[in-house]
């Protein structure tokens, strides 16, 4: 009798233990299409890293295109005698999970990632309609980039192309992700009907925005910047065919033009016909001539091409400004002091040294730095400029923010598309393990195998 009560109490010991290390049971919820990779590759990563959980939800019975409420709806108590749900959420998925635990006693404990839990003013800008207009603002900046180009060949590897792509495609959910618009309804409900559960917010950030980086991000899944690069090079490529057109002659010829005719006239020997010198010295100036439309003309198409390289580039660059200025409308500024330099002496010589180098305008036996040698150098003064808010390209960091999160992590350097990878983000994983070994507290605990 005492053998069996011995092994009983063996038995409940090891069935203690096992079940102090089961397998945790996860929801692991993306967001929609046009804004979030979704899951799959931090599922692999984290579980190549050991973490034994379970996920429990499917794109069968997950459908954010429903709406955030009606998705919510879809899913409360279908998960029957699984209980301590981790939940793990993405961008809008988030507003869906935050809905669901309302609804949802299995769920005991959040992951909220990169999530509008304040609304979104990019999302804003994308899917409403201006009054007494025909788009969003979004697709009326495209047009009037599109206008700048003027139609030019701009070889930036359609970078514009793929932004007004992506705003079509937020503007084609707007039904549902008008859910997300700050002051929505569903915002303002959530918001006063705060979670019942421990959670926790992991907010991403950029230091310098990139339109291109983001729109890489979306499109490729790795942490290169195809089109930042691409762009470069294509940039790049026109300046040097601009150069080479430009070197087919030099403006210097054509100032020594009426100099040559004399110092041609004045090799002709003496003694030939008064017909047959000016019949020579006018193949010569007739062939100069030549040489001259063909030096203008290169000085022309020189010119045409910078100028199409600028509307290029100033057209790119006006589309990631304003698209900052968008995404920042609702957010507050601060004022800081910074050390600014001002341009000197030297460094103007130096520029335009530079210039005159790159396009073969430097006849000197010298480099610039010797041409500008003893110039006065910069200065440097302090100034006031306003600093805004820091954001991941698509959300800024106080549209992210959730208070009362157990624990909020901060994924430096990670742009909205690379929140839910913690394959390529090492501060996504970094932040993952944390609260995956206890850093949070119990709640948000997945064992290793």
């Amino acid at each position: 009798m005492k053998n069996i009560i011995k092994l009983l109490l063996l038995m409940l010991a090891i069935l203690q233990v096992t079940s102090a290390f089961a397998q945790r049971k996860t929801l692991w919820m993306r967001g929609v299409s046009q804004t979030s990779n979704g899951w799959n590759a931090s599922k692999t990563h984290l579980a190549y890293l050991g973490y034994d959980f379970d996920n429990l939800l499917f794109s069968t019975v997950y459908e954010p295109g429903l709406g955030v409420e009606a998705a919510a709806d879809v899913l409360a108590g279908t998960y029957g005698d699984n209980n301590d749900l981790l939940g793990i959420a993405h961008d809008y998925g988030g507003l869906v999970m935050r809905d669901l635990q309302l609804k949802d006693d299995n769920i005991s404990a959040m992951i909220l990632v990169g999530v509008p839990n304040q609304g979104s003013s990019a999302i804003d800008f994308t899917t409403t309609v201006e009054p007494n207009s025909d788009g969003t603002r979004a697709q009326i900046l495209v047009d009037a980039i599109q206008d700048i180009k003027g139609g030019d060949r701009c070889e930036d590897c359609d970078l514009v192309g793929a932004f007004d792509s992506w705003i079509n495609g937020l503007y084609g959910g707007r039904n549902y992700l008008s859910d997300a618009q700050r002051g929505s309804p569903v915002i303002t409900h959530l918001n006063e009907n705060m979670p019942t559960v421990p959670y926790a917010v992991m907010w991403g950030s950029v230091e310098e925005f990139s339109i291109t980086r983001l729109l890489s991000s979306r499109a490729f899944p790795s942490d290169g910047d195809y089109y930042s690069e691409c762009y470069a090079r294509r940039l790049e490529e026109a300046r040097q065919e601009a150069k080479d057109v430009f070197l087919i002659s030099t403006i210097r010829n054509t100032t020594g033009f009426l100099g040559s005719v004399f110092n041609f006239i004045g090799s002709i020997a003496p003694g030939i016909s008064p017909s047959e010198w000016i019949s020579r010295a006018g193949s010569f100036i007739n062939t100069q001539r030549q040489n001259f439309i063909a030096e203008i003309q290169a000085v022309k198409e020189r010119d045409e091409e910078l100028a199409r390289i600028l509307r290029c580039e100033f057209a790119n660059q006006l589309l990631a400004a304003e698209w900052q200025l968008a995404m920042l409308e609702n957010s507050a500024l601060e004022t800081n002091e910074v050390p600014i330099s001002i341009p000197s002496e030297y460094d103007n010589c130096m520029l335009e040294c530079a210039t005159d180098m790159a396009w073969g305008d430097w006849g000197m036996n010298m480099s610039c730095d010797e041409f500008c040698a003893g110039l006065p150098d910069n200065e440097t003064t302090m100034v006031t400029v306003l600093v805004t808010e820091d954001n991941d390209g698509f959300l800024t960091m106080s549209e992210q923010q959730l208070n009362g999160a157990a624990k909020t992590y901060h994924l430096e350097e990670t742009n909205h598309f690379q929140e839910s990878r913690a394959d390529i983000k090492p501060a996504v994983s970094d932040a993952f393990e944390d609260l995956f070994e206890g850093g949070a507290g119990a709640a948000f605990v997945v064992p290793k195998q």
